[in-house]
């Protein structure tokens, strides 16, 4: 998902929706044909679609990973929910070398957005988000920060077979996810209060289409992206609600330099070490084990957490209103760590790498 900015802004829009729900009767977790590794998505799997059906929204992903320990979250999102279709928000935090961390938020109306057909390319009043395979742009200017940034593609993009997770029969209720950019370069600025700040590093970048609200189809996430090393290492894990059996839809890629090594939904994590938030009584794992395998390869690690990021208390981030009716379903919260990463991949022919580098580790819980 998460990109899980995503939840902030569902969260604020859906206290207007009405209260409708098709009723989902089974999950079918990431149906089709595995897509092929080190074959770039086209663009049309992440340009701007529309369906009318008003629990629709769809948002697009950043996050970086930069060089003087910093990091950038930032989240382009398009909703059909509330008045009018084709609302947006667009969100960005950025936590600085001295790891203090800067967010702005815009909120518009339809007439701000632009898309370009077949081509990717979304602007939303004086924001942008765009690209031809391998080079991409990223601008915000929001408040008192803004962030002009190229974001070029290392890795092929990769979606898990067909991207979707269906919560009925009639595949109207659904999560979705394509990654256009596994692992990227990033070179920019940044600028807060008029001060200019140069930036480079590592970027991901993902798009998620979703008709369903957060807490109707996924309780508890768990994602890492490891990029800053000689390997790629993302992650993904979240699990359905209990109407559903509390199932865990995964998936996972291991890339090396500029190729994808493998990708696949046949993930284990195992989260330990528990620790009880005491503001929430959430329990936040600071160690999680992870084991995938295909096409002969195979990858068995640990992630452990360094040192805590950033919380967000989605609530928080709305107006009073929102917040009052928000919270009535759902109080979500999101940690984000800076992590350590450790593993061992296996190559077909039997050999073995050792890989030890950091990452960015999220955890976050919808609901209560």
């Amino acid at each position: 998902m998460r990109t899980f900015a995503l939840f902030l802004v569902l969260l604020a829009t859906a206290v207007l929706l009405p209260a409708h729900w098709a009723a989902a009767d089974e999950v079918v977790m990431w149906p089709g044909d595995p897509w092929p590794v080190n074959k770039p998505l086209p663009s049309s799997e992440y340009t701007f679609f529309n369906l009318d059906r008003e629990s629709f929204s769809i948002a697009w992903f950043v996050l970086g990973d930069l060089e003087d320990g910093g990091a950038l979250f930032c989240n382009v999102f398009i909703t059909n929910m509330g008045v009018g279709d084709k609302n947006a928000t667009v969100d960005m935090t950025w936590i600085d070398s001295q790891g203090k961390d800067h967010f702005v938020r815009g909120e518009f109306k339809p007439d701000t957005l632009k898309t370009a057909g077949d081509k990717f390319e979304v602007i939303v009043g004086d924001n942008y988000i765009g690209g031809t395979y391998p080079d991409f742009r990223l601008k915000i200017s929001e408040g008192n920060l803004s962030a002009d940034l190229k974001l070029t593609a290392r890795l092929a993009g990769w979606r898990p077979n067909s991207g979707y997770v269906y919560f009925s029969r009639d595949k109207q209720d659904y999560y979705a996810i394509c990654i256009p950019m596994p692992c990227g370069d990033l070179t920019g600025t940044i600028t807060l209060d008029g001060k200019v700040h140069q930036v480079k590093g590592r970027c991901y970048m993902d798009h998620s289409p979703v008709t369903m609200l957060p807490h109707k189809y996924a309780d508890r996430w768990q994602t890492l992206r490891s990029l800053g090393g000689e390997y790629t290492i993302n992650y993904l894990e979240f699990r359905v609600p209990p109407k559903y059996g509390s199932q865990l839809a995964t998936w996972l890629l291991v890339g090396k330099g500029d190729r994808v090594l493998f990708a696949t939904t046949n993930v284990t994590l195992s989260p330990s070490d528990w620790e009880t938030d005491q503001q929430t009584g959430k329990k936040k794992p600071q160690t999680v084990g992870f084991k995938a395998s295909d096409g002969g390869y195979s990858i068995q690690g640990t992630v452990t957490v360094d040192h805590q990021m950033e919380y967000i208390n989605i609530l928080s981030k709305l107006s009073f209103v929102e917040r009052t009716v928000a919270s009535l379903f759902a109080k979500s919260h999101i940690w984000r760590y800076r992590s350590n990463v450790g593993a061992t991949l296996t190559m077909p022919d039997g050999t073995q790498v050792n890989i030890k580098q950091d990452g960015i580790s999220e955890i976050l819980y919808v609901g209560d």
